[in-house]
């Protein structure tokens, strides 16, 4: 028996955005780059209207979310680190322990 196997699945139809530079902004912004440094890593100019214009793009939005998903699904696939009789073992209260106390 183990601890934990936990796989979260996630419904993925959304592939990656045909714009290039689009795609690229939307990585850096999932990545947690500021959208300053994302859009100007994606090759756009930074100009602070725009920035945020592009941003704020549904379609990027919604990539964001895509790849944090897909990065958390693939984080999230947890091999166990010990079986149930090893946890008890070690963090279990010892009830022969608790009796005597008791």
């Amino acid at each position: 028996m183990t601890i934990c196997n936990l796989k979260l699945h996630y419904v993925t139809d959304m592939p990656a955005l045909e714009d290039k530079r689009r795609e690229k902004l939307a990585q850096g912004l999932a990545s947690g780059l500021p959208p300053h440094a994302a859009t100007k890593r994606a090759g756009y100019s930074r100009q602070t209207g725009e920035t945020m214009r592009r941003v704020a793009r549904a379609d990027v939005r919604a990539r964001v979310e895509e790849i944090k998903r897909e990065r958390l699904a693939a984080a999230a696939d947890l091999k166990p680190v010990m079986t149930t009789e090893e946890w008890m073992a070690a963090f279990a209260p010892n009830p022969v322990r608790l009796a005597s106390q008791g």
